[in-house]
């Protein structure tokens, strides 16, 4: 589980966050809506240990690992689809290279991308990209994935694709996305919020 509570960031005399609040349920999909600017993904840098300067509490359960797919992916261009996906397990993890392969593979298979294992990432569609980007924090074992903007690049077929691959993936993992595509939103949200006046509030569509 993951909580932020009473978290408040600013930079200089902007206010982002003032005592914001929020609990992320394990296995479920969380989405956060709201317009540009409005500190979401200052947020899930703070989320991730890239923004350190802010008061109140980011809590995470013991056994939690988060895992971040980056709104422009940030995957290795120098490297095959496979080896991107092999590297990080080798360097953080000290994984054996024959089961950083065989775990990536195995990744590739279930999220239906195996084909694209020789691939250079240039070749990739946006789609096809994003789910490398989403492998990679699978095979580095994180158990809450955060999303920044995941439909910014996709057109209507991936954004299909991607609702039925978070559908299957939050059986065992849980998501909290940041996105101001309302539509796609209604589609994959269990629980919805929306930061108003620097505060994290229950959305609703209705």
């Amino acid at each position: 589980m993951l909580e932020l509570r009473n978290v408040t960031k600013a930079f200089g005399e902007q206010v982002l966050l003032e005592e914001a609040n929020l609990i992320v349920e394990e296995n479920k999909v969380t989405v956060l809506v709201g317009k540009s600017g409005e500190g979401k993904t200052t947020l899930f840098r703070m989320i991730m240990g890239l923004e350190n300067d802010y008061k109140g509490q980011i809590n995470l359960s013991e056994k939690s690992h988060v895992g971040m797919v980056f709104q422009k992916y940030e995957l290795y261009p120098h490297l095959t689809v496979l080896n991107n996906l092999v590297l990080p397990q080798r360097v953080v993890k000290k994984t054996s290279k024959a089961e950083a392969y065989k775990k990536s593979v195995k990744i590739l298979e279930e999220l239906g991308i195996k084909y694209l294992i020789d691939k250079t990432i240039a070749s990739l569609s946006g789609g096809e990209a994003q789910r490398l980007a989403i492998a990679r924090t699978l095979v580095m074992d994180n158990n809450i994935i955060l999303l920044d903007e995941p439909t910014s690049s996709l057109d209507q077929e991936n954004t299909r694709n991607l609702i039925e691959l978070l559908s299957n993936l939050a059986k065992s993992k849980t998501f909290l996305i940041i996105t101001h595509d309302i539509e796609f939103a209604k589609e994959v949200a269990d629980f919805t919020y929306a930061i108003k006046d620097m505060k994290i509030i229950k959305h609703s569509f209705i």
